[in-house]
């Protein structure tokens, strides 16, 4: 099931994306669906199953706003009960921005936050009975810890980029091919290896097992508490020495800065390597990302914003109130 929101300046992209799956398109064995919605601003939405003659449209509509969660969670329910299969692959394709959301809709001003999107597919899962057994983000910065923790209960498998997306995204020709044979475990690892074949689409990707992250988010959150314990100090050198994705930083890596500026903060740091290490099932970096390891976190002051605490991660890791350690040292005059 392809989600594509394209009523924006992706949408030649999308539609090139739709048409490389097209390629490949259902078979006796895989039904392949998309909900796409076309231009200009406010252009028809459609709900196609894609073949190799061509998309047949199965519903639209004079406009689909596809930021709205409504909209995605209908989508992937329509497409469980009409189409049942053994296992659910989910790609959510657009602009992303990590824990602040993903899926722009230029027509209807829209955006859908992190909540919402797990408000989407929660309510999907309730109707159907089935969680997706991947979800992959054709999107920029969604290999976020955040994300995972969010979704946690979504989907078994998760691939995404801690950076940016390139214009082509999945290059699903590759993908597709024998997807029938595989796992949703080894189409996930076939992804990762997808990406590692175009580093120019990809600089990271990582597949990640979701039923590993609240191991995640609690050796976070003790490494936090271990940090809180201690008088306040300037971390923030540790932070800039971390694997930097734009204005994330590479989870596991800033856990190893952290141990190594604080030794007391040494075996709480380590916890939360190991447990990343043991959640993400593939990855790959480009030379730039030497210390990318699959899922990136928050560290600026400033996010609250934005609604940083209404994230599940926040409220489960007390992480919001852990970035005010990572302050940047108060210069005298």
């Amino acid at each position: 099931m392809m989600y594509n929101a394209s009523d924006n300046d992706l949408y030649a992209y999308q539609v090139a994306d739709l048409e490389e799956a097209g390629q490949v398109g259902t078979t006796d064995t895989v039904n392949l669906l998309a909900c796409v919605d076309h231009r200009p601003v406010g252009g028809q939405g459609q709900r196609l199953e894609m073949h190799t003659r061509g998309a047949v449209v199965k519903e639209q509509w004079p406009d689909c706003n596809m930021s709205d969660p409504k909209n995605l969670a209908n989508f992937v329910e329509w497409g469980m009960k009409n189409y049942p299969a053994e296992n659910y692959w989910l790609v959510i394709s657009d602009h992303g921005d990590a824990w602040k959301g993903a899926l722009e809709d230029d027509g209807n001003e829209g955006w859908m936050s992190l909540p919402q999107i797990q408000q989407a597919l929660g309510e999907a899962r309730q109707k159907t009975g089935h969680k997706l057994d991947l979800l992959s983000f054709d999107c920029c910065y969604m290999g976020s810890l955040e994300v995972a923790h969010q979704l946690r209960d979504e989907a078994k498998y998760m691939v995404s980029s801690q950076e940016e997306v390139g214009w082509h995204g999945h290059s699903y020709q590759q993908v597709l091919q024998d997807i029938d044979s595989l796992t949703p475990r080894q189409l996930a690892e076939k992804l990762v290896e997808s990406g590692r074949n175009h580093p120019k689409e990809f600089q990271t990707l990582a597949a990640v097992d979701l039923e590993k992250i609240p191991q995640v988010s609690n050796a976070v959150r003790q490494l936090g508490q271990a940090m809180a314990a201690q008088a306040p100090v300037d971390l923030r050198m540790a932070v800039e020495k971390s694997q930097r994705m734009w204005e994330y930083h590479d989870a596991s890596d800033l856990a190893f800065q952290l141990g190594q500026a604080l030794p007391v903060l040494q075996t709480a740091a380590e916890q939360v390597q190991k447990a990343i290490a043991e959640a993400v099932v593939a990855e790959q970096h480009d030379g730039d990302h030497p210390g990318a390891h699959g899922l990136h976190i928050e560290t600026k002051r400033d996010v609250e914003k934005w609604g940083y605490s209404a994230t599940a991660f926040a409220r489960d890791t007390g992480w919001d109130k852990v970035i005010e350690h990572l302050r940047p040292q108060v210069q005298c005059p």
